[in-house]
């Protein structure tokens, strides 16, 4: 499986899922594989909402919560992690983030 897949996948259980208990699921192991690999884990999931955000046809503002909730937890923004790297991920970020979408 390619990074695409595994963020498309993802994306879509955090996002699509009909079931709260599974969206929930997802973004906590979201957010635990970004704390023991931010900047892989961040990639992942930032290409896949780009992807998903710029091909879709539909309106997706109704959304907006759920996206915003696996980029934020995709950070993984932790006491623990070095400044250096928190402040680069955050800027790369920092366009999707203000994304109709997304905020």
């Amino acid at each position: 499986m390619s990074r695409a897949q595994f963020g498309a996948a993802l994306i879509h259980l955090a996002v699509d899922s009909k079931h709260v208990e599974a969206r929930r699921t997802t973004l906590q192991t979201i957010q635990s594989l970004a704390t023991r690999f931010p900047e892989i884990t961040n990639h992942i999931i930032r290409d896949a909402l780009l992807h998903r955000l710029t091909s879709k046809q539909e309106d997706e503002t109704s959304l907006q919560s759920r996206f915003n909730a696996t980029l934020s937890a995709s950070l993984g923004l932790s006491e623990e992690m070095d400044l250096n790297l928190r402040e680069e991920e955050l800027g790369k970020n920092l366009i999707l983030a203000h994304h109709s979408a997304v905020c």
